[in-house]
């Protein structure tokens, strides 16, 4: 019925703490959900609960050499962008988000480079 729904909500957020965690210690996370949509794939939702995890991204300009952009997982906070359009930048971020339990899954282990190429269209 939605009866004092609002109060609920209200109370959750003024009641319940907000997740702690360890930014500078080792990795640890749990992956808590999936599901399989038909147009992204596998989505993970993935909670971090101590470390931070780098991503990185490059791309090669013909114009301006190339372009780069940090993002830390697991505030998704973009703390350099030299380059990207904010269309580019909303692309990547739903890319490491919809890939975020792989990229953290794959820093344990040393991480990994994932090559990315932006075909460029010429008309003739």
């Amino acid at each position: 019925s939605g009866l004092n729904v609002d109060e609920v909500l209200e109370r959750i957020v003024t009641d319940l703490p907000a997740p702690t965690g360890d930014e500078n210690a080792n990795l640890k996370c749990l992956i808590f959900d999936s599901l399989y949509n038909d147009y992204k794939g596998a989505i993970a939702y993935v909670r971090v609960k101590d470390g931070t995890v780098k991503v990185y991204i490059e791309t090669p300009d013909e114009k301006d050499g190339f372009h780069n952009m940090t993002c830390f997982l697991p505030s998704y906070k973009i703390v350099e962008n030299n380059g990207y359009s904010s269309e580019e930048v909303d692309k990547f971020m739903e890319i490491i988000k919809s890939t975020a339990h792989l990229i953290i899954e794959l820093s344990k282990e040393r991480g990994f480079e994932l090559i990315y190429r932006k075909k460029v269209f010429q008309s003739s």
